[in-house]
């Protein structure tokens, strides 16, 4: 893919982070009451928030609606395998996951399990992800990321990634890469869900300090979460503004991508003429010479979406505290 016995205090630690979470008595576990409607709106996918509390796109009551026997199927799937995924894993999460896979419960089972092993490996990258923490909050002088209002004909969603400081001095990895996981669950929670997702790399301010050897072994796990345990079907990567430097880092991280993405991959070495031929000018802003605003403002945008689900953040690390799964 690039495709627990809750006790007590815990219910009741998860409950007071926010009036906005219910308990299922269905399953004995915590769920966002969002999920089922009730304090959807129609409008929701920029407005994020109302009277306090957060909001999630309509699509994901639809989804859940059209799909509840496959999201049955995939969370008793995993009745039989312990520490695997967190016994209160919503089905606002369980539908990401099988969207990304064109609904097939047994892909997203295996993705699910990529993710969440992942996420305990590389337990550094997935904890304190409090987006008004001083170093998120200077990644985002230093990153250019955010997604684009408009979709392609195939209703896809685009995703910009960039880098706004060129100075390696200043870039730090961790902060970087965390802020990126961080940006996928509020696209997916504040824009909906979508059938694909095209990615634009921008390598103009990129340099080889950027890529120091003491950072290989953290790139390398990153790279293979991204790949293997993400809920979004990347259907492309432009990397654009290529140049000879951007060509040696790609040697130095190829060995590390699965055959799946590099198929993929589009580099664009001629400006990007080449790259217009396939994302047109009316989906990107106007520094890609396209005819939408500049990418200030949807990197501010982006920014207030990430910001405002910081309460997801912390749920989301108490879930994979909790006791796992158990027969």
């Amino acid at each position: 893919m690039v495709c627990i016995s809750v006790n007590k205090g815990t219910i009741s630690h998860v409950r007071h982070i926010g009036p906005w979470i219910s308990f299922n008595r269905k399953y004995g576990l915590p769920y966002l009451r969002e999920v089922y409607g009730i304090q959807m709106k129609a409008a929701a996918s920029t407005r994020i928030r109302a009277n306090g509390k957060l909001e999630i796109n309509k699509i994901h009551k639809d989804e859940i609606k059209l799909h509840q026997q496959k999201i049955e199927m995939l969370r008793k799937s995993f009745t039989l395998e312990p520490n695997t995924i967190p016994i209160n894993i919503t089905d606002f999460q369980l539908i990401q996951f099988l969207n990304s896979v064109n609904y097939d419960v047994n892909e997203a089972k295996e993705v699910l399990k990529l993710s969440y092993r992942h996420k305990k490996e590389n337990n550094v990258l997935f904890t304190g992800r409090n987006p008004l923490d001083t170093d998120l909050q200077e990644a985002w002088s230093i990153l250019n990321i955010f997604s684009l209002p408009q979709t392609t004909a195939q209703n896809e969603k685009i995703v910009y990634c960039g880098l706004l400081n060129p100075d390696p001095a200043v870039f730090k990895h961790l902060p970087a890469m965390k802020l990126f996981t961080m940006a996928v669950e509020a696209s997916l929670i504040t824009e909906g869900l979508f059938p694909g997702y095209i990615v634009i790399l921008d390598a103009s301010n990129i340099s080889i300090r950027h890529v120091p050897l003491s950072t290989i072994p953290s790139i390398k796990k990153f790279l293979y979460f991204v790949q293997e345990g993400i809920p979004l079907k990347i259907t492309t990567v432009h990397v654009i503004n290529v140049s000879p430097i951007v060509t040696r880092i790609y040697g130095i991280i190829k060995p590390f991508l699965k055959q799946e993405l590099i198929q993929i991959l589009q580099f664009h070495t001629d400006g990007l003429g080449s790259f217009h031929k396939l994302v047109p000018k009316e989906l990107l802003p106007r520094e890609l010479g396209g005819t939408l605003q500049p990418m200030e403002h949807y990197q501010n945008e982006f920014k207030a979406k990430v910001e405002s689900i910081g309460e997801w953040y912390r749920i989301e690390e108490g879930q994979r505290r909790a006791e796992a799964v158990s027969a």
